[in-house]
């Protein structure tokens, strides 16, 4: 991605032709960037389309993974396109207070984003496309930095934001969806 290299960032890109529908079209796209298989992926619906700052109109597409997933063995990131696969825990999510507001002073005037850093540890499992497969964040940060014990990612902008919207969706429906923050 050229205006968003280096980001952290949900598998998505561009409804193609050969698309029946958006979920199709998500689903290409995780194998493609991720490996992930279509079979292990219920359908759920999707969110709210979302207006980026850079001008991108997404639609967010939720699904179920089926099956445990082994994120060494049953993904393959692509490494013209991903750095590094994680996992990041709903409970993380579904806690208003990791999320957080900042303002940066763009051109046209101050503009608010969201970010949700994830501080991972040995418990979370990791895959780096540059071939060092480690079997957690905290073996490669060492690889790379002595000192680390552990690496932040930081989830921040439209995918930020996206994950808030999800959150906030299903805590509004919270009698159906029974959510613990």
């Amino acid at each position: 991605m050229r205006h968003h290299a280096g980001q952290v960032a949900l598998p998505g890109g561009r409804i193609e032709p050969t698309d029946r529908d958006g979920f199709e079209a998500a689903f290409r796209e995780a194998h493609e960037e991720i490996g992930l298989e279509r079979y292990r992926l219920c359908p759920l619906g999707s969110l709210p389309s979302y207006l980026t700052g850079s001008g991108y109109r997404v639609q967010p597409v939720v699904a179920l993974v089926k099956e445990e997933l082994d994120l060494h063995r049953d993904l393959q990131p692509d490494p013209n396109e991903v750095a590094s696969i994680f996992e990041v825990p709903l409970s993380f999510i579904f806690d208003p207070s990791n999320h957080r507001r900042h303002y940066w002073h763009a051109p046209e005037g101050l503009r608010p984003f969201y970010s949700m850093p994830w501080i991972c540890d040995r418990s979370d499992a990791m895959r780096f496309s540059d071939g060092a497969a480690p079997t957690s964040v905290c073996q490669h940060a060492l690889s790379v930095s002595q000192h680390a014990l552990s690496r932040e990612f930081f989830i921040w902008g439209a995918t930020a934001a996206m994950l808030r919207n999800f959150y906030h969706l299903l805590y509004a429906h919270r009698d159906l969806f029974p959510i613990e923050a």
